[in-house]
């Protein structure tokens, strides 16, 4: 299985932490997203 890796700026302290940690976690949500919604067409394209 191939894995995802993601580009996410590091936490800088400039910004609220839980702020940063909501976006990091969508950003995670949606590559986690994608890979399913490819997956699905895949099969049914095979």
């Amino acid at each position: 299985m191939a894995s995802i890796r993601f580009d996410i700026d590091r936490f800088d302290g400039s910004t609220d932490f839980n702020l940063w940690q909501v976006r990091l976690e969508w950003v995670e949500l949606d590559g986690k997203a994608l890979s399913a919604i490819q997956l699905c067409l895949t099969n049914s394209v095979l």
